[in-house]
């Protein structure tokens, strides 16, 4: 009779923080058992920001009583009671400000994630087939009041000729006030489901393929407070029951506010992604043999394609711009910090605009392994890659074309707005890496394993990064700076042979076993070739792309343009790399330099340490270990000045660290431990 065995395991309630963790096995042979488990079921929370409530000693001090205890007019309707109080500040005194501090929130972000699962193992045969489903919620909340909103003061010889005696006056030279905040709370819920079967066919054969399929919701928003920029109509797109939450300090002049609707959105402004099917598969074969394996495998997986939602202050909450005290007949004097009535906004910050179906990013993941066994010695020979695809990217969607035509003459599809980032799918990189390792068990003292690793990654822009050229996003395709081409590396532990029973004085009586008998050496050794590194310039904006309200260019950093192969063949800190192999863009044009075109430092790393644990009686043993960091005193070198334009310091090597390894000199450490 064929036995057949089924597994269910998972959370009972899904979204508990912590809770029962619930088991359930039939065996046909045996029958139905169960078993709870408590274990924490999911979940991570991160908090931003913190509460002047917790203050100590003087406590908190509330902004609406302070207000109300001053008698100060002036401050915008509906604000918190929340810790804070009326800002002053003095202009050419050199006296610290008082007030603002406290303003904070409690907590600022709120990220809480939300996660539950459930599986069902069923073993019949040659297969093991398992199945279940995942859900995930992610929050965002975010809640943070200026520091302006009881009210911001600032105080100069413009009245009086000295500033304090201003400030005695209670004429202010400018002041400042904000609106209540919005607070956004945000959702997102993610599903996913799959299959999987491995089916042994033989001894020498087993096969492992699947299914997994996930379905992204778009986000929402408590109150519907979402935003994004319409390339169709040029005007900004919110939900259709967020209208009326639109800030009457909103300059309609300067950009318009649609309903999703209007715009032919929908009312999440993004579209959810559900046709995600990501198909695994995998073998394991040994043809020769248990001392023969080879492995491959291929698969899809998915990424988040954003990890905030959205939302924007604009156009909910906008800040009145600063008033100025006329200065012949100031109209604002204390107790009112802030005119009754404000100035109107002539314009605002643009929401970013988003492809409304815009898809998750996806890599292809394919590997191939041979490994063999010799003994106490495995070698295997890996190939590994990875194709990232449909990468979210930004792009500035009124960019205009690179020419010697001034920006603010130059033709835009929006000549009213600044620069407007647009995010779509399209980037990539793809990565691929070979490593051949060697391995051997602990056997007679001695442990190593060692391996030597080539990579390579070839991309353009990563997720969420933005391209140089709105209109040629091929210009960014280059080396990624990291990984390395090159890493060896190397790790060994070795019982030394001396003392009693070793090789070398085995009859060593128990003072000279104590003392020479019982060591152990080891040793970590990484050397890595240098990352790709990509020169900047920085100067006014040759392509006359740049966002500027003047005839006169904006200051920018680009690429420059590259004129032979900048790595030199002996480089030293002073001279890393031939900076005369750059120059600037020409007139019009972006720069001909493709990115990670020089190499960096390599590293060349060996740290070791020795070690002997002495008896001290039966309970009791002191250990003694020498500890050397950088025990060639191959200091990891930093990166060299890439700005091209810094002409005291470019190709200057001035910062030492690579990674995690900050060490500029050998280390060398003695460590006592006693243990009992």
């Amino acid at each position: 009779m064929t036995r057949t065995f089924w597994d269910i395991s998972g959370p009972p309630g899904g979204l508990d923080t912590y809770g029962f963790q619930e088991r359930y096995r039939y065996d046909s042979q045996y029958g139905l058992a169960f078993t709870y488990m408590i274990t924490p079921t999911l979940v991570s929370e991160t908090h931003y920001g913190y509460s002047a409530d917790d203050l100590p000693l003087t406590g908190p001090i509330k902004g609406l009583q302070q207000a109300k205890d001053l008698g100060l007019t002036g401050l915008a309707p509906g604000i918190p009671d929340v810790t804070g109080m009326y800002k002053v500040q003095w202009s050419g005194l050199g006296l610290t400000g008082i007030g603002g501090l406290g303003v904070q929130c409690n907590p600022c972000n709120h990220d809480p994630v939300h996660l539950g699962y459930q599986s069902l193992s069923w073993y019949h045969g040659r297969h093991s087939v398992k199945a279940g489903f995942e859900f995930r919620r992610n929050d965002y909340e975010f809640y943070s009041p200026s520091a302006d909103i009881f009210g911001n003061d600032t105080f100069s010889n413009r009245f009086t000729g000295f500033a304090y005696s201003d400030f005695l006056l209670g004429i202010p030279t400018t002041a400042a006030r904000a609106f209540a905040p919005i607070k956004q709370s945000a959702m997102v819920r993610y599903y996913a489901s799959f299959i999987q079967d491995q089916f042994r066919i033989s001894p020498k054969l087993t096969l492992n393929y699947g299914l997994r399929w996930e379905v992204k919701r778009p986000w929402t928003e408590a109150n519907n407070l979402l935003s994004v920029f319409d390339p169709k109509t040029g005007k900004i797109v919110v939900p259709d029951a967020a209208l009326g939450k639109v800030s009457p300090l909103m300059p309609t002049s300067y950009i318009g506010v649609i309903t999703a609707s209007q715009a032919g959105y929908p009312q999440s402004l993004i579209n959810g992604h559900n046709k995600q099917f990501a198909p695994r598969f995998g073998v394991a074969w040994r043809p020769l043999g248990n001392n023969f394996v080879f492995r491959g495998g291929i698969g899809i997986y998915y990424d988040n394609y954003m990890d905030k939602p959205p939302a924007t202050s604009v156009p909910y909450s906008l800040t009145e711009p600063a008033f100025t005290n006329p200065a012949t007949n100031p109209t604002l004097t204390l107790p009112q910090v802030f005119p009754s009535t404000g100035g109107a906004l002539s314009s605002v910050s643009i929401p970013a605009a988003y492809d409304p179906n815009l898809r998750s990013p996806y890599s292809i993941q394919y590997n191939a392994s041979v490994e063999r066994q010799f003994g106490d010695t495995a070698i295997s020979l890996t190939f590994v890659s990875t194709a990232s695809r449909e990468i979210t990217y930004g792009r500035d969607l009124n960019q205009p074309l690179a020419s010697l035509t001034p920006y603010v003459n130059a033709a835009r599809p929006f000549p009213n707005l600044p620069n407007i980032s647009y995010f779509g799918n399209g980037a990539g990189h793809q990565y691929r890496a070979g490593t051949l390792q060697i391995k051997r068990s602990f056997v007679k003292g001695l442990w190593f394993q060692a391996y030597y690793l080539w990579a390579r990654d070839i991309g353009d822009v990563d997720i969420g990064g933005s391209v140089e050229d709105a209109f040629n996003r091929q210009r960014d395709v280059g080396v990624w700076s990291n990984p390395p081409t090159n890493r060896l590396f190397g790790s060994f532990i070795y019982d030394l042979p001396v003392g009693k029973g070793k090789h070398f004085l085995p009859n060593a009586g128990r003072w000279l076993n104590s003392i020479l008998g019982g060591w152990q050496l080891a040793n970590v050794y990484v050397y890595e070739t240098g990352f790709f590194l990509t020169p900047l310039w920085t100067g006014a904006d040759p392509t006359n792309t740049r966002y500027t309200t003047s005839i006169t260019p904006a200051t920018v950093t680009l690429r420059p343009n590259i004129l032979s192969n900048p790595n030199l063949s002996n480089p030293t800190i002073a001279q890393w790399y031939n900076v005369g192999a750059f120059a600037a863009p020409s007139p019009g044009a972006f720069g001909t330099s493709a990115q990670g075109v020089i190499i960096g430092p390599p590293l060349n790393n060996l740290s070791s340490t020795m070690k002997k644990n002495f008896n001290l009686g039966e309970r009791a043993r002191l250990r003694l270990e020498f500890v050397a960091i950088d025990t060639l005193n191959h200091p990891a070198l930093g990166n060299p000045d890439l700005t091209i334009s810094n002409a005291a310091t470019a190709g200057h090597i001035t910062t030492v660290g690579r990674g995690a390894d900050t060490t500029n000199t050998r280390q060398v450490q003695v460590i006592v431990r006693v243990e009992w």
